[in-house]
């Protein structure tokens, strides 16, 4: 694998894809919460305190399902066009590329470059991003493979990996010190 795919090299890009995710999360809610608050709960009688409070949790469940369902097809829908139109990561984490030098019949020398789709491999998968976007194997902090770090993967997009990452890490002292230290 090429240098960016691992923590040491993409972890600034791996926290900026978690922090776009969560601004993209807040503003779904955000927007949620200026439509929920635009609606009106009118009566032409009185409401017992039981139905208002059935109508209230009822209004929030659906806000709740509704903004929900909103975040997971936005993107779901970026994952599909990023994946079905083989958009090229900026870190080469889903293709790589070469220059290959040939001589031509006129004795003329002519550059050609060679894209290769990544293949994911540890010793429980291999699996190609020409097949899935999905392909993901735990990240190491360098190319010298001493220390993989617990609970985030890396793959053919740096998306993809987040989503199959659990950060658990981040949640304990002594990990975080090893990382910084390796």
């Amino acid at each position: 694998q090429k240098q960016p795919t691992f923590f040491r090299y993409a972890g600034a890009h791996f926290f900026q894809a978690l922090a776009l995710l969560c601004n993209r999360t807040r503003a779904t809610i955000t927007d949620g919460l200026i439509e929920f608050d635009a609606s009106h709960f009118i009566s032409g009688q009185v409401v017992s305190s039981d139905a208002l409070a059935q109508e209230s949790n009822e209004a929030m469940r659906l806000f709740i399902y509704n903004a929900a369902t909103s975040f997971v097809q936005s993107l779901a829908m970026i994952r599909d066009v990023t994946h079905s139109n083989s958009i090229t990561s900026g870190l080469l984490t889903n293709f790589d590329f070469s220059v290959e030098r040939t001589i031509n019949a006129v004795n003329r020398t002519v550059y050609a470059i060679q894209s290769h789709l990544q293949v994911f491999s540890d010793p429980s998968s291999n699996c190609s991003c020409e097949d899935t976007p999905l392909c993901t194997v735990p990240t190491h902090v360098d190319e010298d493979y001493l220390f993989a770090v617990p609970g985030i993967r890396r793959g053919c997009y740096i998306v993809e990996a987040l989503l199959q990452s659990d950060l658990h890490c981040f949640y304990n002292q002594s990990c975080i010190d090893a990382l910084h230290s390796a």
